[in-house]
């Protein structure tokens, strides 16, 4: 993490403790020096979410700094395992599983409401994206965890009154349409 982009994560996410500030994010804490493969001895699930929540404080702050996003975080457990849990997925979507960073990528779910943007990082489970569609924002849709069971979601930030009213309409859905899916056989 970059100097610049390191103090505002620090700045973004201070927790005031007795003894004085310590700085944490999604429990790790942030002032010490870590390594890039460092996991402070985390599940891999927690490590899954914790690189998750990085890759949107970095988009939020490249693309959205000021301003106030209204999350949605739908999620639900579908069967493992994880590689082909985000096959199944993706293919639903209507989306490629391996797009390239900078690729547009657009739900085309005719069941599922607007989703679209710039694929701005990508990993074989996980895509971060800065949307257009439904409302300026940026949306993470991963498949975390190892095993027969694995948490599927399609986190996003909207900013703006487009982006709450848009976050607050299409949660339930995307909640719906992840549960209608989940399998319970892999």
């Amino acid at each position: 993490m970059n100097t610049q982009l390191r103090q505002q994560a620090i700045t973004a996410t201070r927790l005031r403790k007795s003894d004085g500030e310590k700085v944490v994010r999604g429990g790790i804490d942030l002032s010490v020096p870590r390594t890039p493969d460092a996991r402070d001895g985390l599940p891999a699930r927690s490590w899954g979410l914790l690189r998750a929540r990085q890759a949107n404080l970095r988009l939020h702050l490249e693309h959205f700094g000021g301003q106030s996003a209204t999350a949605a975080l739908p999620t639900t457990t579908w069967a493992g395992p994880r590689d082909a849990t985000w096959a199944r997925f993706t293919d639903a979507l209507g989306i490629p599983a391996t797009p390239a960073v900078g690729e547009r990528v657009e739900v085309n779910a005719p069941d599922a409401p607007a989703l679209a943007g710039t694929v701005a990082e990508a990993a074989p489970w996980r895509i971060a994206l800065v949307l257009d569609q439904p409302a300026p924002g940026t949306a993470i849709l991963a498949v975390e965890g190892d095993g027969e069971q694995v948490q599927v979601s399609i986190w996003s930030y909207l900013y703006g009154t487009e982006g709450a009213a848009a976050a607050a309409r299409d949660e339930p859905l995307w909640q719906q349409w992840l549960t209608e899916r989940a399998l319970t056989t892999g």
